[in-house]
């Protein structure tokens, strides 16, 4: 997709309370998994696809508590992958690191620390073993969902939800530049990520999808994402469970549309 930047490919680039659409779905069973940290409930393991001609995947890993500890994705056959490993806080920080097979000296570390309502995260970038200016980011949450986030100071993201819990508009600004929109809508079925227990501003800022904001980790699934002039819909395949197996993404331009196929594994 053109702007997208190939949804899924650098995938996953993860508290104050949960997010909303990490609820226990208690309810919910299915066949026993011993990879799965907890059989009785969804967590995908596994998303893929085709997208001019190149298959890529993502695999995901937790840990005992349903949360998110590792994310791999590969862009192509035969491509290098990209590694997300978060480490959750035994000293009071969260550690998230970015990592890349085919360079063993270039990677991203980022460290974040909670006080009250607020997340401060570092962000460092490797290269060639060098450490780059640091950048930080300040998060304040409520009630488990992200209310604001101020990035290297000149760049502010506010968030709004609906009744559910789920992100319907999000706003950048740089500096006095004119804001940036995007609007989301959502269906009523279980969200493909609801049931990890994963901090919000980990989900939503730091493990990116293709570069952009996920649309993933809500307690529904976004149906619809307006972005510039640029529209996509989403459109699934549900098991019994009502929790998606499948979804066609169509992305519509003003000279055309790109459409990419997902599979999601349990």
């Amino acid at each position: 997709m053109k702007k997208l930047g190939f949804v899924f490919l650098s995938i996953l680039i993860l508290s104050v309370g949960l997010f909303s659409c990490s609820k226990d779905n208690d309810d919910d069973s299915k066949d026993n998994d011993d990879d799965n940290p907890d059989a009785s409930v969804y967590l995908p393991k596994k998303m893929y696809g085709t997208y001019e001609g190149n298959q890529w995947n993502t695999t995901f890993a937790y840990d005992s508590q349903n949360r998110l500890v590792n994310s791999t994705s590969v862009n192509r056959v035969g491509g290098s992958e990209t590694v997300f490993t978060i480490n959750y806080p035994a000293n009071g920080q969260y550690e998230i690191q970015v990592s890349y097979s085919d360079d063993d000296d270039s990677y991203t570390l980022y460290t974040a620390e909670e006080t009250g309502n607020v997340v401060e995260i570092e962000r460092i970038g490797f290269y060639e073993g060098t450490a780059r200016e640091p950048k930080e980011y300040y998060y304040t949450v409520e009630n488990g969902h992200i209310v604001n986030c101020i990035f290297d100071v000149d760049d502010l993201r506010n968030y709004t939800y609906d009744s559910s819990g789920n992100i319907t508009e999000t706003t950048w600004r740089y500096k006095n530049d004119p804001a940036n929109t995007r609007t989301m809508k959502y269906d009523d079925k279980k969200g493909i990520f609801s049931n990890i227990k994963t901090p919000a501003w980990i989900l939503w800022d730091i493990l990116d999808i293709g570069g952009i904001n996920n649309p993933w980790f809500f307690v529904n699934n976004i149906t619809e994402l307006q972005r510039n002039n640029v529209l996509e819909k989403y459109e699934y395949t549900y098991n019994s469970d009502n929790y998606p197996t499948a979804i066609k993404i169509t992305e519509y331009y003003t000279d055309g549309e790109e459409q990419i196929d997902v599979t999601i594994e349990y």
